[in-house]
């Protein structure tokens, strides 16, 4: 400051000034502090870094990505040039299924949403059921008397599942809403329906799982995924395979060979060659010490050398190993055969 103030005149003024606005935003903001950032704002308005605290102010109110703290930063920082933004975030987090109840009741709850007038337009798409249809080689959308809605450019085109339908666009698969707007800027080479917020995508022979605002899920590096059950999926790369759950987060570590979704709360899975079953905590049930498991509702045919036998959930011996076969449970009743011989 007394550089610039005794020589205005110096070829290193701008520099100066530069590297003085720098250190006054550093000083007089913390780290993780809106509250700093936003007197900083008032306060020193005409430092450049006025733009940086603004969009600090928004990273801090927001960083947990819920709609309450999108709805407090609005409320709170009117003057704020990212409200539009936030407006746009809470409106996708509030109608993530694009369900009319989820509109009708974010009418309600947010009168001053400044694309009011919008609302009721997606509304009215949120209750149209819209169909996959062809024109020639290409594919588009119509409503129930057969009107086109979404006029045919696709290559192909799936069904709308909560409020998106993937569809076939420039030799890629991608994902677009009601209105036919593309959702993501990224493009895939194959992707599932939303379930839950939540979609399976392929890039580059690599499978992922992003949620509804396009956020990765689970990183797009696996060979193999399986789907959603009991809110785990498990996940396969370089031969190891563990368990996600709905949030991304590892639960069971990737140290199975192979591994089955999840049924009644267990799963099979495969290690040293032998099969086992865990529960949802990734708990050992039955240890992986059995060449071949079937899934019954309650218990397990299980093979164990050359022979067969019958154990439950919890490993107690329902039948001992000395079937050469027992089948598959169906209608509470099995085949086993032993001695050349079979019973029920």
């Amino acid at each position: 400051a007394l550089f610039m103030k005794d020589y205005p005149d110096a070829m290193d003024y701008k520099s100066a000034q530069k590297s003085y606005h720098l250190l006054e935003y550093k000083k007089l903001t913390r780290e993780g502090d809106a509250y700093s950032y936003q007197m900083f704002v008032l306060n020193r308005s005409e430092n450049p870094y006025v733009e940086d605290a603004l969009e600090e102010v928004y990273r801090i109110y927001t960083e947990d990505g819920k709609p309450k703290s999108y709805e407090k930063f609005i409320g709170e920082n009117e003057e704020n040039p990212h409200v539009p933004e936030a407006w746009d975030v809470l409106f996708r987090l509030r109608t993530s299924k694009y369900t009319p109840a989820q509109i009708s009741e974010f009418m309600i709850d947010y009168p001053d949403y400044p694309k009011a007038k919008n609302l009721s337009g997606d509304l009215e798409l949120a209750k149209m059921p819209l169909t996959p249809a062809r024109k020639e080689d290409k594919w588009g959308f119509i409503d129930s008397t057969g009107a086109w809605v979404l006029t045919p450019k696709f290559s192909w085109a799936s069904d709308f599942f909560e409020g998106k339908a993937a569809v076939g666009f420039l030799g890629k698969t991608v994902f677009i809403n009601k209105k036919g707007t593309l959702i993501y800027s990224y493009m895939f080479e194959d992707a599932s329906r939303f379930t839950n917020n939540l979609a399976i995508v392929e890039t580059e022979d690599k499978m992922g799982v992003i949620n509804f605002m396009g956020d990765t899920i689970i990183p797009i590096i696996y060979d193999e995924l399986g789907e959603f059950s009991q809110g785990l999926i498990y996940a396969g790369v370089d031969g190891r395979y563990g368990y996600f759950d709905e949030t991304g987060k590892e639960i069971v570590p990737f140290e199975y060979e192979s591994a089955f979704d999840f049924k009644d709360n267990k799963a099979i899975v495969k290690q040293n060659g032998n099969y086992g079953v865990i529960n949802v905590l990734g708990q050992v049930l039955l240890p992986c010490s059995y060449e071949w498991i079937i899934p019954d509702s309650t218990n397990y045919v299980v093979k164990q050398g050359d022979l067969f036998g019958l154990i439950s959930s919890t490993g107690d011996t329902l039948l001992p190993f000395e079937y050469s076969t027992i089948s598959k449970f169906t209608n509470n009743r099995a085949t086993a055969a032993k001695d050349g011989k079979y019973q029920y």
